[in-house]
This record gives structure tokens, sequence and C-alpha cells, in this order.
């Protein structure tokens, strides 16, 4: 638990991104947050959360693969091409 003693700053679209994520998840718009570890390869980060009176801790992912599915990919039906026949 020493790394937790050494303090570091986030980038503003990275605390937008968490922010955002957290309000997605727990629908309070008022919910706060705490950023406790990073983990940088993958992308997370464990924050401790506090949201209408109670606090839990929650790993909160970054990367794309994590996130909400934002479109629907497209059912496309390819022509064969004409060389092959």
């Amino acid at each position: 638990m020493a790394g937790t003693k050494r303090p570091f700053l986030l980038y503003d679209d990275t605390f937008e991104l968490i922010y955002s994520r957290l309000v997605l998840s727990t629908l309070d718009p008022l919910v706060t947050f705490r950023v406790i570890e990073v983990h940088p390869r993958k992308m997370r980060y464990l924050c401790e959360v506090t949201s209408r009176g109670s606090t839990w801790w929650q790993w909160i992912y970054l990367h794309h693969s994590h996130g909400r599915k934002m479109y629907a990919k497209p059912k496309v039906k390819r022509k064969k091409d004409p060389t092959l026949i």
C-alpha cells in the first residue's frame, strides 16, 4: 500500500471520462470519487466512490473494449468478385 501514499495528477479528459463512466453506472450526477490505484497498461483506475451516503471501491476501465457499444455493425451483403466466377 506504499504506492497509495504517492500523489499523482489526472489529465482533465481522463477525469471527465472516469466521471462520465461513474455517472452512467450510478445514475447520480452528484457522485464523488477518489482514485486510489492506477494500472497504466490496462488503462483502468481503482476509485473510491461516494454516492448518496454509501461508499464503495470500483474499477473504472477506460479502454475501448470495456466501454459501451456505440454503434451497431451494419449487415452488408458482399457481392461476389466477378473474376472468381
